[in-house]
């Protein structure tokens, strides 16, 4: 099945990186594939077969029911159902069936809807909107059964329960994620529907933020994609509040969770303290002021802009279909999100720090913090004019020494820590993030390097694919098992990166509306024919009235001759012609003896 081979050679005086491409075809559709050279596995389309599985076996579920009453927030859209609808979505993982959770929704509804699953990617996208609370925030984990007496973590999982995790901010992937969901759509009625109604939801969503988080800032370290131990120092005024107060866990930490990879207690009792906090403050318990933790994190930031950029891009598009008098907005409101997304856009820039000629995350806006984590590489995310950064930003991906911010540590993915740390994690998101971000910026090489070396983790020495949430970074081996973490070797998350990296993503296409609507074309069409066939119709009926009445006249115009000929001749009467002849001889004659003069000599 191997129908091209192409050698892509990357070469910036640091290193140099040779790829072959091998276009595989599987049964559903044609897909780009790479392989490195000496390796000894490749990923061929069953990859994406187990992918899909994996996708499919992680869904549920659930009835909703629409109305003015429980969905106030929704009343301006014409649009709803009126009745009760089932919707199946995306959850973590097979065994975390009461929660869902929003970035894996997110990119599980973009691997289905490339998959030609588009329904499920709507229904799914439309599930998650549904946990939006009243003032337009829309958390990390909408809970099926929020109540007060939930657990603090999900049964034999390290998610965390409606205690713990109902604050939590989800990354803003939801506009992005809805327009490639509608490109790859049939862009027909009912995908504008969805369209309409999610717009809703997200506008409501980014205007809270704006609100709430003018700088775009992270609250809690499980809003961020940073390694754990990169948070060790930046919690350090929590700590000492900690130990000023003499708090304890309020609860018995599950086993998983100590056994988890990022489980470091300098970080993990801070992250307890922070979610109780905000949740006291919630309901106005709070006894002591939460910690100041307000950071500007750089791949929250480069979301964020490009979240900005796709929803003045879905109002486009809703105008373009004649679809924004729909929308509960004014006119002064379509205009927001220009200036959220100029906002966003200064602030990612003024996060660049020369000196390390990298993005660094800040404690405010003159303050950097010197943190070495690979997630400064999402500042890739938001594509740059900029060429000079983003030569400056993906070399420290090919430097390999003892700095800090080398990140070029061997055959694997990127690693979670810069220097190469012992402690570092290879997360298969992170690396996709970085990869897309290195493709926007048309760092095509390195984009596939990595792609490849972060597929070829997926293959560990047992023969099957392990969907892992984390590996080793040194072994490349899945952290934990099964039997210690139900959704440790089934994610969600890494089934749906692996499918989004094998397979393309194709430029966005959106369709404007034809000059005139389709009702509007069958209505002419109809009226053209009923004209076509009234003048059919007419004609036909003439045609033969006239055939009828000729018809009648040579009839009437025979027998009339036959008639005058036969009583001329029955009373002697000479022919018509020869009593002609015998009159013009008479006026001859009358002429001459009027005129003798004129008689012929």
């Amino acid at each position: 099945t191997m129908r091209e081979r192409i050698i892509i050679s990357y070469l910036d005086g640091v290193a140099t990186f040779k790829l072959i491409c091998s276009r595989a075809y599987s049964d559903r559709e044609s897909v780009w594939l790479f392989v490195a050279p000496g390796s000894n596995h490749m990923t061929a389309p069953p990859l994406l077969d187990q992918a899909l599985e994996v996708l499919l076996e992680n869904l549920n579920h659930e009835t909703f029911s629409f109305n003015e009453e429980t969905s106030p927030s929704r009343r301006h859209s014409s649009l709803l159902p009126t009745k009760n609808t089932t919707w199946a979505f995306s959850i973590p993982c097979s065994s975390a069936r009461q929660v869902q959770e929003s970035t894996s929704t997110l990119l599980a509804a973009h691997a289905l809807a490339k998959a030609g699953n588009v329904t499920l990617a709507w229904e799914s996208l439309r599930a998650l909107v549904m946990g939006q609370r009243d003032d337009g925030f829309l958390p990390k984990f909408r809970y099926l059964h929020d109540d007060d007496d939930g657990e603090y973590y999900l049964n034999h999982t390290t998610i965390p329960g409606p205690k713990l995790g109902a604050h939590l901010s989800a990354l803003p992937l939801h506009a992005s994620v809805v327009l490639d969901v509608y490109a790859l759509s049939e862009q027909a009625d009912e995908d504008l529907q969805h369209l309409v109604d999610l717009y809703v939801s997200i506008y409501r969503y980014h205007q809270y933020m704006i609100k709430h988080r003018p700088d775009h800032n992270v609250w809690h370290p499980w809003e961020t994609l940073w390694d754990a131990h990169s948070w060790v120092e930046p919690l350090g005024e929590v700590r000492r509040q900690i130990r000023k107060s003499k708090w304890r866990v309020p609860f018995d930490v599950p086993e998983q969770v100590l056994q988890s990879y990022d489980y470091i207690p300098e970080v993990y009792e801070p992250c307890i303290y922070l979610l109780e906090c905000y949740t006291n403050s919630t309901k106005n318990e709070s006894t002591t002021t939460c910690p100041p933790l307000r950071i500007q994190s750089v791949e929250y930031a480069a979301i964020w802009v490009e979240a900005h950029r796709d929803l003045i891009e879905m109002y486009r598009v809703l105008k373009d279909r004649h679809l924004d008098h729909l929308l509960p907005l004014s006119e002064m409101d379509a205009e927001q999100p220009i200036e959220w997304l100029t906002g966003a856009h200064t602030q990612l820039d003024n996060m660049w720090d020369e000196e390390h000629q990298t993005f660094l995350p800040k404690k405010d806006e003159n303050t950097a913090m010197i943190v070495p984590d690979a997630s400064n590489f999402v500042s890739l995310w938001s594509p740059t004019s900029n060429v000079s950064r983003v030569y400056k930003l993906t070399s420290k991906l090919m430097q390999r020494d003892d700095s800090d911010f080398a990140f070029d540590c061997g055959a694997h993915a990127v690693w979670s820590q810069g220097g190469c740390s012992p402690t570092s994690t290879i997360s298969p998101l992170l690396n996709y993030f970085i990869v897309t971000g290195l493709y926007r910026n048309d760092v095509h090489g390195m984009g596939y390097y990595i792609s490849n070396a972060t597929t070829n983790n997926l293959f560990p020495e047992k023969g099957f694919v392990d969907f892992a949430v984390a590996f080793d970074a040194t072994t490349g081996m899945p952290f934990q098992d099964y039997e210690m973490d139900a959704c440790a070797l089934r994610s969600t998350t890494t089934a749906a990166v692996v499918y989004n990296l094998a397979t393309p993503t194709l430029p966005r296409v959106f369709y404007p509306d034809p000059p005139i609507r389709s009702s509007a074309i069958i209505v002419l069409i109809i009226a053209e024919v009923v004209v076509a066939f009234a003048i059919g119709a007419s004609c036909l009926f003439l045609n033969l009235k006239m055939v009828r009445e000729s018809s009648r006249l040579v009839e009437d115009e025979q027998q009339g001759e036959d008639g005058y000929f036969s009583a001329a001749g029955s009373i002697g009467v000479e022919h018509p012609y020869e009593l002609q002849n015998e009159r013009n001889e008479d006026a001859e004659q009358s002429e001459l003896l009027i005129n003798p003069t004129s008689a012929s000599p």
